[in-house]
């Protein structure tokens, strides 16, 4: 631990790993994997371990004890996440796909991980790499796993398949509190950025969809058609089409993005 910002550190902690010498080097490599300390309380540390070691010190490092209860499995644990919502609330995932067991494991304590609750319920697959709160509603939380991104907005009672984001592994993922963006990095060193206010806020989403426009006909019928408007980011080129058609007396509108030059 830094107290004057990593000009000096201080050992807080035995080894928390097994220390297994037949097994260094190898999967597992004996290393501490994830760690969390609680956004509420100084001191209040979470540790994951390679080797399914789980501990907790609520003091800075003086005491540390080892909350792996019977029910949690002795696998990989990739991600220790505190609640920034609630004191003695602490999610765990891990993957075991290390080891060929793709069972999608994910927990959650409310009792500062002296018990623990699976609330992976219907993801279809693990392992699960992270998982994040949302930033406005703390039964909103999203999870990466080795086959994309998974949402739950009733705190892990069942979760959905989220966006259009293809089967692929999920390293880390995180949620933008200023800009309220799902900021996603795969395993392919893809980078994908979602608007999270269709997760977090669909009632002015809705709206905007389906807001009325008042126009003339000859407005109108000057609207019909495609539209786009280009862009060079950085040399890259990217285009805003608009899309307008009528249906009978209705007006439909359609706003995407295309990366390289859209327009013909």
């Amino acid at each position: 631990m830094s107290r004057d910002r990593g000009d000096t550190w201080e050992k807080i902690s035995p080894g928390l790993t097994n220390n297994d010498p037949k097994k260094q080097g190898n999967i597992s490599y004996q290393t501490l994997s994830a760690l969390s300390e609680s956004p509420k309380r100084f001191g209040l540390i979470y540790v994951g371990t390679d080797d399914g070691n789980v501990w907790r010190t609520m003091d800075g490092g003086k005491k540390w004890d080892n909350i792996r209860a019977e029910n949690i499995p002795v696998k990989w644990v990739t991600r220790m996440v505190a609640s920034m919502y609630d004191l003695g609330t602490v999610y765990m995932t891990q993957a075991g796909s290390r080891d060929d067991d793709f069972q999608a494991y994910l927990w959650k304590s409310t009792d500062f991980g002296n018990t623990w609750k699976d609330i992976s319920s219907n993801i279809p697959l693990g392992g699960i790499n992270v998982i994040r709160e949302d930033h406005t509603d703390p039964d909103i939380l999203y999870v990466g796993t080795d086959a994309g991104v998974f949402v739950t907005k009733n705190g892990g009672e069942s979760w959905e398949v989220l966006g259009d984001i293809p089967f692929v592994y999920v390293h880390d993922l995180q949620i933008h509190p200023r800009d309220n963006m799902i900021i996603i990095g795969t395993h392919g060193r893809g980078i994908w950025v979602l608007d999270a206010g269709y997760i977090n806020n669909p009632a002015e989403y809705v709206q905007g969809e389906n807001a009325a426009i008042s126009a003339s006909p000859a407005q109108i019928e000057h609207l019909i058609g495609k539209w786009y408007l280009g862009y060079n980011m950085a040399g890259n080129k990217m285009d805003l089409v608009l899309e307008f058609a009528r249906d009978e007396d209705e007006l439909t509108g359609k706003l995407s993005f295309q990366f390289g030059e859209a327009h013909p």
